[in-house]
């Protein structure tokens, strides 16, 4: 949001999490651009978006068939819709799905769907695939695990697939 925002997007955001809402509004310029909503219930009228975009939260949708079609709802003719997730193998590893805030840690119940389950699900929506990109850990966050004491985890780590995001076009 902050990087469309600083390219003149008018942003909104929603989360159904108090908390992660709170983070997001500590950033400069976002804090009257959030509210606390369902994302299968999004609070903006047909086709109001250019682009909408997903970020790491299908899992929290017990149907991708559901949220996938909210986001098609609200994305105007010609939008983009990106989504993405932790990758269905990095969960099958046990990677879990938490953040930070205030010092503490939180863990919200959360679903695994396939990815043929986001393929299909856009393809119910009427969407069009632009990209499909799986990415794993590199160089880049080598420092990050050496930080959080989890260097010796890297190389193990780092051959999961722990990205999956997704790109269609509303035709």
């Amino acid at each position: 949001m902050e990087l469309a925002q600083e390219r003149g997007a008018r942003v909104f955001g929603v989360d159904f999490c108090a908390e992660m809402l709170r983070e997001a509004s500590r950033k400069p310029g976002l804090a009257g651009c959030v509210s606390l909503a369902d994302a299968c219930s999004v609070p903006v009228s047909d086709g109001a978006a250019d682009l909408t975009l997903c970020s790491f939260a299908m899992g929290y949708f017990p149907s991708p068939h559901q949220a996938i079609a909210e986001m098609a709802r609200v994305s105007g003719k010609g939008g983009r819709i990106v989504v993405s997730d932790l990758h269905p193998w990095a969960l099958a590893a046990g990677w879990t799905r938490s953040f930070r805030s205030d010092g503490r840690i939180y863990e919200i119940d959360h679903h695994q769907h396939p990815i043929a389950a986001w393929e299909a699900a856009a393809e119910s929506a009427g969407l069009a695939l632009d990209w499909r990109l799986e990415g794993c850990f590199g160089e880049p966050e080598r420092e990050i695990f050496r930080q959080a004491g989890k260097a010796s985890l890297f190389a193990e780590l780092s051959r999961v697939p722990a990205l999956l995001a997704m790109s269609w076009t509303k035709s």
